[in-house]
């Protein structure tokens, strides 16, 4: 009896996931960022919750994002949060949904066009992005974020098998 062809192609078997730690570390490894930022998904429990999140961005953006006079007021029964900055003297207030502990994707998309538009003056070749990376770390519900210039982001992906894209494409 003549074996039975399949028209279908193989199934490939899944890369084992990896975890935020393991995919941080290799990030780090390609030596084209410095640090990473792991952000939970659902790091809104009150107030402080989004002054941390704009704290942490600019420190990882340092010194291209000198944010200053950072607050928040988040009020959960309300489910309602806004976040307040100054960035170069300008005042800018940001609201956001609350949505149990789910961050806000809206306020990072803001936070990351408030860094563009600064970056804006900087020659294309040396302008540097903030990324996320939604999606490597999806089961542990935690995005991880670079700032780098495009060149090494896309290093960084090649390398480290990770999907980041800008910020504000959130």
């Amino acid at each position: 009896m003549a074996a039975r062809r399949s028209s279908k192609p193989a199934k490939r078997e899944a890369a084992p996931a990896r975890s935020v730690d393991e995919v941080a570390a290799a990030v780090i490894a390609t030596g084209r960022v410095e640090r990473v930022y792991r952000l939970p998904r659902a790091a809104v429990h009150g107030p402080g919750a989004y002054a941390a999140i704009a704290a942490a961005l600019r420190d990882l953006a340092d010194p291209a994002f000198p944010l200053v006079d950072i607050a928040d007021a988040v009020d959960l029964a309300g489910k309602e949060a806004s976040l307040e900055l100054r960035l170069d003297g300008v005042y800018h207030v940001l609201d956001a949904e609350v949505k149990g502990a789910a961050v806000d994707e809206g306020v990072l998309v803001m936070l990351g066009a408030l860094f563009e538009q600064r970056q804006g003056a900087v020659p294309l070749a040396a302008r540097r992005g903030l990324f996320v990376d939604a999606t490597t770390c999806k089961a542990a519900k935690t995005y991880l974020v670079i700032c780098a210039i495009s060149e090494a982001r896309a290093a960084v992906d090649a390398a480290a098998g990770t999907g980041f894209v800008a910020l504000t494409a959130l």
